[in-house]
């Protein structure tokens, strides 16, 4: 969604002056120039309220604000939570070798790879 401009346009023309600001964090679509919204006649049409999001500069304004210890201990508090939820359903699969990495590959495009599998897969045999 982030990358489509003409649905960010639309979202804007909805929403009119009750649309704050819009972040754009990612580009999930690879549109050309999906990032700048055009005009019908093909020029940039660009709203002031668009702000990207740039993950390296929020790192880099909080780390300056928290010093990297303070930054390092709030990411690990963060992450703590949502580990802990994840051991509650995902199996993590260490598999070596072509072969794994081949079969992996199919079973994902097949359709038969299990939602609740996370795959770390080394192309070396183990």
């Amino acid at each position: 969604m982030a990358g489509n401009a003409n649905l960010r346009r639309n979202v804007h023309r909805h929403l009119g002056d009750r649309l704050r600001h819009t972040v754009i964090a990612g580009a999930t679509h690879q549109e050309p120039q999906a990032l700048v919204p055009q005009l019908p006649t093909g020029e940039p049409a660009t709203d002031s309220r668009e702000v990207p999001f740039f993950i390296p500069d929020q790192i880099a304004a909080r780390t300056r604000d928290w010093c990297q210890r303070g930054i390092d201990a709030r990411i690990a508090d963060a992450w703590r939570p949502f580990l802990q939820w994840c051991d509650t359903w995902l199996v993590i699969k260490r598999q070596n070798g072509p072969h794994a990495v081949e079969a992996t590959y199919r079973e994902i495009l097949d359709g038969k790879a299990s939602p609740h599998s996370g795959h770390v897969l080394s192309i070396w045999p183990g």
